[in-house]
């Protein structure tokens, strides 16, 4: 018999928290990281308390009678299980209530991929750069962004719900680079942040040193077509610069009468001041191992504003404003002798 009642005590789970049995968390949820310290309190205004406790893998707190609140206060978190509850015995109850800590490593290193291994990049082609992330919890709040200077070019979330994946773990992301111009001088880099709902929460980003991009591509032009306008006694001189790596080799093509009044110019440079200045069409192309672009210009002439009439129409605003000035003195004396 007595035997029997040992059994159904031992066996007696106690029951979560009711209305007659009420327990209030300080802070109801927490997130840790892992190794340092953490602080939380319990209370209960239940009537009959007979004793309070909190059970807990690090630095538990044993039943104490004679409180209505209790603090645990733990140094160091260091058990990845750490899920701690607060118990309150009250006649023959007992009640209790789980605190959620999510608990969180940063990573030991960020690293991206060996660029110096891969530049220059070619344009066009697609090429697979790994952002590595070692030794980090837990990975369902992990994102990676992936960065172009100071631009975002891509982020990546891990969702798991895996058990497992709350103790640290190795992580890499993968970016799918594109090379193009843009790319060119620029810098890149990725950066690992776990993220909590809460910017309060959220530890400071860990970032990857940046490295440098060299991407070989074909010319290009701001504009590929300019018109310019040629007035008498004017001059006109036309740019085709482009941008590119490596640097291109340019050739002008110009009216038949240009081409022979600059025979002692040179036609291979990116800027042409032709000593024969007439309208038409001007082309020019850029040339290196990636390609060829043209850039093409029309210079059109447009005939001055006909002699006098500039004069013509300053002449007309003078006696408008004489006039107008000669009203007002008038107005003026006549209201005066009045």
């Amino acid at each position: 018999m007595w035997l029997f009642i040992v059994c159904v005590f031992m066996a007696w789970p106690g029951k979560a928290v009711s209305s007659s049995c009420s327990v209030e968390l300080n802070p109801p949820k927490a997130v840790v990281r892992f190794g340092g310290p953490f602080f939380a309190n319990c209370s209960s205004t239940s009537d009959h308390i007979e004793g309070m406790g909190w059970e807990s893998s690090n630095e538990g707190v044993p039943n104490t009678a004679g409180v209505s609140s209790l603090v645990l206060n733990v140094t160091s978190v260091t058990d990845w299980q750490f899920n701690p509850q607060c118990f309150v015995n009250v006649a023959t109850d007992q009640c209790f209530k789980y605190l959620p800590v999510t608990l969180y490593k940063m990573p030991d290193t960020v690293s991206i991929s060996d660029l110096s291994k891969l530049v220059p990049l070619t344009e066009g082609r697609k090429y697979l750069i790994e952002c590595d992330i070692s030794n980090v919890a837990p990975i369902k709040n992990l994102s990676v962004t992936w960065f172009k200077g100071k631009d975002i070019i891509d982020t990546q979330t891990y969702k798991s719900g895996d058990p497992s994946a709350s103790t640290p773990m190795n992580k890499t992301s993968v970016f799918e680079l594109k090379a193009s111009s843009d790319y060119d001088g620029t810098q890149i880099w990725c950066e690992a942040e776990l993220n909590f709902g809460s910017a309060a929460s959220n530890p400071p980003p860990a970032r990857s040193k940046a490295q440098e991009l060299t991407v070989r591509y074909r010319p290009v032009f701001i504009r590929q077509h300019e018109t310019v306008e040629l007035t008498a006694g004017s001059r006109f001189t036309l740019n085709c610069t482009a941008k590119a790596n490596p640097k291109p080799t340019y050739r002008w093509y110009v009216p038949d009468s240009v081409q022979k009044a600059n025979e002692d110019q040179s036609m291979n440079q990116p800027v042409l001041s032709p000593s024969l200045q007439v309208p038409g069409s001007y082309n020019c192309t850029a040339t290196n191992k990636l390609g060829t672009t043209t850039k093409s210009f029309t210079v059109i002439e447009v005939k001055s504003s006909q002699p006098g009439t500039t004069a013509g129409i300053l002449m007309a605003v003078f006696f408008i404003s004489v006039f107008s000035l000669g009203c007002v003195v008038h107005y003026k004396k006549r209201n005066s002798s009045v």
